[in-house]
């Protein structure tokens, strides 16, 4: 056999990669960005998951009632707070970089749909601000789609046996655990993608949409009633029917603003404009109303996933951040590469299709190489020495068993000084009296007198309003240095 047939046998095998195959390929991707770059943008949000994961794994989110700690759970086996934050989020950014894939294998499962993923994944990757990017990972909106569309990808698989009822509703179940409105969203994308169908008055449809609708419902509602008996409460109300125009146009922006910055919007409209008079002109191999229809759908679930959020007084009062943007950009990403792969795909010979699916493997590892660099375990301690590593190290020299104050900084000293002290051989973590400490304040609270040393930084309002709320005991100045001050219990006369 020659080099080139052997080549063209690969790039054919790989133009018809199951969607297990794919993931594969993805989790070998997501390894790489794990121990890239990607972790020099940590907050005290996001490294919150390995918190949890290493000192008390609860349902939800430490002191909340929403977003869901699956992740955290599988990698609580792992106590060593620096490898759970590298197997945490290996698959985070397996499963949020899955989604693409998972979208349009969903809508065109007998079209290009690994090249459309790929279309996607690949303007994510590179034409997505670093910090937007790594926001857009970490939050649960992503991850939550991969699992609810597995789902449905699986419920559409041929076979009657119990397993694929079994497995379908597990990943119905994860998808509306970390994120409870997912399944609204899915919800809406079925009804949409199966809507000609059923105006078409196609039996089979309604058999398809019944038992989707059905899981997402009940999983919906599950979730809806732990969170409902969680003893931490979140609630969330709607805003003024006055301001949603406002709140819907503001939302809007920052979508545009944050996830499509970069030139990006030029080059979306022209990508799609073209793609758009192909598919109208020419009418390709693929089925274009089809087609135009997938992308419809998207759209109508995109626009509708910026109104579940942008009408909410907690978006509201939280200035729209673009994160509350994720979900819609999702979908409207996903309508976009569907419409430029199908209509790119119907101009080239068929025994090309093979090597451009081959060709987008080799662009997805170059992309992800020349955004997030090599691979380095040693630099991604690096990063994270960079970011906090001299305040951590102050903590620990100054010998403290508590870190308070501001919740955006001192849980990241706080996670790195335990990392750091992990390599020594000590095992008990340096705690955080912050926000999201009460579900640990059994722990805390229970440091012998003795040994009780708080570490605040200077000029932290934050530190007394703790010491307040949480009703501390009188504390006194005991050692000092240029960042922190460390105070501990005043001693009885």
């Amino acid at each position: 056999m020659s080099f080139a047939s052997f080549g063209k046998s690969v790039c054919e095998s790989v133009s018809r990669f199951p969607f297990g195959a794919t993931m594969v390929f993805v989790a070998l991707t997501a390894l790489q960005i794990d121990l890239g770059n990607f972790h020099r943008f940590h907050t005290s949000d996001s490294l919150m998951h390995t918190i949890m994961s290493t000192q008390r794994w609860t349902f939800f989110f430490w002191d909340q009632n929403r977003y869901g700690a699956f992740f955290a759970l599988l990698a609580s086996p792992v106590r060593d707070p620096f490898w759970n934050l590298l197997l945490l989020y290996w698959m985070v950014l397996t499963c949020a970089l899955g989604s693409f894939f998972a979208l349009t294998r969903y809508l065109i499962p007998e079209g290009p749909w690994w090249a459309a993923g790929a279309l996607s994944l690949l303007m994510f990757l590179g034409l997505t601000g670093d910090l937007t990017a790594f926001i857009f990972i970490y939050q649960p909106y992503a991850t939550a789609a991969f699992w609810g569309l597995t789902g449905l990808i699986i419920l559409e698989t041929p076979g009657r046996g119990w397993r694929r009822g079994f497995f379908a509703t597990l990943a119905l179940f994860v998808s509306a655990w970390i994120c409870m409105p997912m399944p609204l969203m899915l919800g809406l994308l079925v009804l949409l993608r199966h809507l000609p169908d059923m105006v078409g008055r196609r039996r089979v449809a309604v058999w398809e949409i019944i038992p989707a609708v059905s899981l997402l419902a009940l999983n919906f509602l599950i979730i809806l009633a732990i969170s409902n008996m969680w003893p931490y409460r979140w609630e969330y109300g709607i805003s003024p029917v006055s301001l949603w125009p406002e709140s819907f146009l503001k939302l809007s922006f920052n979508l545009f603003y944050y996830y499509f910055a970069h030139g990006k919007i030029p080059l979306t409209l022209l990508m799609s404009g073209a793609s758009l008079f192909f598919l109208l002109r020419f009418r390709t191999d693929q089925d274009w109303r089809t087609v135009l229809w997938m992308c419809f759908s998207c759209l109508i679930t995109a626009l509708a996933a910026l109104g579940l959020f942008a009408f909410t007084d907690w978006v509201l009062k939280h200035d729209f951040r673009p994160d509350y943007a994720a979900s819609a950009y999702f979908f409207l990403q996903g309508a976009i590469s569907i419409l430029v792969i199908s209509a790119c795909f119907g101009r080239v010979r068929d025994v090309q299709k093979p090597y451009i699916t081959g060709m987008g493997m080799v662009l997805i590892v170059g992309v992800s190489l020349a955004v997030y660099g090599w691979p380095s375990v040693r630099g991604v301690d690096r990063d994270l020495d960079a970011f906090v590593g001299p305040y951590a190290r102050q903590v620990i020299d100054l010998k403290a068993s508590h870190v308070m104050g501001e919740f955006t900084r001192v849980w990241p000293v706080a996670f790195y000084a335990n990392v750091l002290r992990y390599r020594q051989g000590q095992r008990e973590p340096i705690h955080v009296i912050s926000a999201h400490a009460t579900t640990t304040r059994d722990r805390w609270s229970k440091v012998p007198r003795e040994r009780v040393r708080v570490a605040t930084f200077r000029n932290d309002p934050q530190a007394d309003h703790y010491r307040e709320g949480y009703r501390l005991p009188p504390l006194e100045p005991v050692a000092q240095n240029e960042t922190f001050i460390v105070l501990s219990p005043v001693r009885k006369q």
